[in-house]
């Protein structure tokens, strides 16, 4: 199965960009043609519940945000990267190896009421592989594969320019998964 997503439309505003990761969170505010205006990193601390990484996760936004004196209705649009099985269409994380407690979490609505701003949520290891294609290391090929090694292990496929995904849960959104490293010895696939 093939996304529909299409290149990014011009535009002049800002994105922000936010990437929930096991032990941190990072926070990047972007312009229109793919460079970095500001960034922001705070710990996820994610055995201390979902709550307190969102309340921590908004409030570095607000921080960075001030910092650059803008206001959030002056940003595109917010895009939203997790590690684990992302449903796309309902914004939700299904399930996140990365953070404990994390299942069937809204977060697309969380975060776009609170924020007030136009939201995406996607699989972080196809969020890496859409941002190599379209500015690092993969701009202007038409296929590429991505694999990400942090926390965890994952992956993200661009065939014919577009992101691939699987055809159904749990690959259905994120077409290589989400692998957890827990010792030397072990690791689980979500």
């Amino acid at each position: 199965m093939v996304s529909s997503m299409q290149p990014a439309r011009k535009q002049e505003l800002p994105v922000l960009a936010i990437d929930i990761g096991g032990t941190k969170i990072i926070i990047a505010l972007i312009s229109d043609k793919g460079d970095m205006i500001a960034r922001e990193y705070c710990p996820t601390l994610a055995d201390e519940g979902l709550q307190p990484v969102i309340d921590r996760m908004l409030a570095s936004v607000d921080h960075l945000l001030g910092l650059r004196n803008i206001d959030s209705s002056q940003v595109h649009s917010l895009s939203l990267a997790s590690a684990g099985i992302i449903d796309m269409e309902k914004g939700i994380v299904t399930l996140s190896p990365n953070l404990p407690g994390w299942r069937d979490i809204p977060l697309r609505k969380i975060v776009e009421e609170r924020v007030g701003i136009k939201t995406f949520l996607l699989n972080d290891a196809n969020a890496a592989a859409l941002a190599e294609h379209r500015l690092g290391a993969g701009k202007g090929t038409s296929n590429l594969m991505f694999v990400t090694v942090s926390t965890g292990i994952g992956g993200g496929i661009i065939i014919d320019d577009r992101l691939y995904f699987g055809a159904s849960l749990p690959f259905k959104n994120s077409m290589t998964g989400d692998s957890i490293i827990s010792d030397a010895d072990h690791f689980f696939l979500y």
